[in-house]
């Protein structure tokens, strides 16, 4: 599996398609929300969602309890059941979500006067639990290799998410509960359309199975790790705002958006490959890491020039998004290779993934966060933004760099037991 011939690039060229079908869809119709719900609710209203959506977006990782990756795994590495595996990651959406559910209602109604009750259940219920069955039957269409089939999923909900913004748009005196009562109904539909697909699609008996401690010791890592990542990730942008600096933290999260977007194709790719980096880590890591370097070689390719293009074409910034973003061009050649470190990051970090090693990759996370968070709380209140950058590519390369030492370690370790 490692060596990839003729055929099997044919095949990772079409998924790959697919996922950044799914990918550009999530993008386009997220932008369609935001400016729908933003133009219906208007300032006041909607600064309330976007307060009780930061704090669900911060719990969504650990409320699945890591069940839609552990899916994966437990298809593609371990060669269990598929039906079986399903109830068992289903279970633990729904019972993490649902307990999820319970402590966001409590928390954010104490925590924010102006949040209605009910808008916060229905936020809580559609993103917790509906949102993430969908997410687990489109990770299930990943373990199964069938990224058109996922594609569909991602793209469903994408859709129906943007026609209740639609509808919203249209209602009489919208509000925060009558938004988040229409995207939950919103989400429910494709719930419901998702499980019908999964099982007669992939003929997945659909019940409930029993969550032992075994699959949440398992399931966890996965979710501490994306919560631990969206936190380095983003910490220099509040911190930007806490330290004086409003108006560069706008600029400067414009300019970041920019180039998040240009590392979407290799997004793309990874999303593709995942089932193939635990097929691979069956072995070890050392399949699993000739994998990630042969997928390596046309990805770094593709970020070095598209580093090159934000470079020379920065200056675009400000007739695309207005001359009040003239300050963002500078932010975004500082930017510019933030795609190619990125990519140096995530084929060994899901090598590592694959071979079983989440939980090292976990480690190495938070130890990359407390560096970020450090550098921003040292940088950012004397340089603005660019305290901002100067932490995140430390961090991120320090990322990178311990990332590819422990795969060698590993590797070489693996080499010496086998001999």
């Amino acid at each position: 599996m490692t060596d990839i011939d003729d055929q099997q690039r044919a095949s990772i060229a079409r998924d790959t398609g697919w996922s950044f079908l799914a990918e550009a869809v999530r993008l386009v119709a997220g932008i369609g929300v935001f400016l729908l719900v933003a133009r219906s609710l208007g300032p006041s209203e909607f600064g309330v969602f976007v307060a009780i959506a930061a704090i669900v977006t911060f719990m969504a990782p650990f409320a699945n309890l890591g069940g839609p990756l552990l899916l994966v795994q437990r298809v593609r590495r371990d060669d269990h059941e598929l039906s079986s595996s399903f109830r068992i990651a289903w279970s633990m959406v729904l019972a993490g979500g649902a307990a999820a559910v319970l402590v966001a209602v409590v928390l954010i109604t104490t925590a924010l006067d102006q949040a209605p009750p009910v808008a916060v259940l229905a936020i809580a219920i559609g993103e917790f639990i509906l949102a993430g069955t969908v997410s687990l039957c489109s990770y299930l269409a990943i373990a199964c290799g069938d990224l058109q089939a996922h594609a569909l999923v991602v793209s469903a909900s994408s859709v129906l998410r943007l026609v209740a913004a639609g509808v919203l748009l249209t209602a009489g005196a919208p509000s925060v509960t009558s938004w988040a009562l229409t995207q939950m109904v919103a989400l429910g539909v494709t719930a419901i359309g998702a499980v019908v697909l999964t099982s007669r699609h992939f003929r997945v008996h659909i019940g409930l199975g029993r969550i032992s401690r075994p699959d949440v010791v398992d399931g966890l890592p996965y979710s501490a790790s994306i919560a631990a990542f969206s936190a380095q990730d983003g910490i220099d942008k509040p911190l930007l705002v806490r330290f004086g600096w409003s108006l560069d933290a706008g600029l400067y999260a414009a300019a970041y958006r920019v180039a998040a977007l240009a590392f979407m194709p290799v997004q793309a790719l990874l999303v593709a490959t995942l089932g193939r980096s635990f097929t691979a880590g069956k072995q070890g890591i050392r399949p699993a890491m000739r994998l990630a370097r042969r997928l390596l070689v046309p990805s770094l390719a593709y970020s070095i020039g598209v580093g090159l293009a934000i470079l020379l074409f920065a200056p675009l910034a400000k007739p695309l998004l207005g001359d009040d973003f003239e300050g963002a061009v500078p932010m975004l050649r500082w930017l510019a290779f933030l795609p190619v470190v990125r990519t140096l990051q995530y084929f060994p970090g899901n090598a590592l993934t694959g071979a079983g090693y989440q939980r090292a990759r976990l480690g190495i996370l938070v130890i990359t966060l407390v560096i970020s968070a450090g550098l921003c709380l040292a940088l950012i209140p004397d340089h603005s933004w660019r305290g901002a950058v100067i932490a995140t590519f430390v961090a991120e390369v320090a990322y990178c760099l311990m990332l590819w030492g422990f795969a060698w370690h590993r590797s070489r370790r693996e080499s010496a037991e086998a001999q």
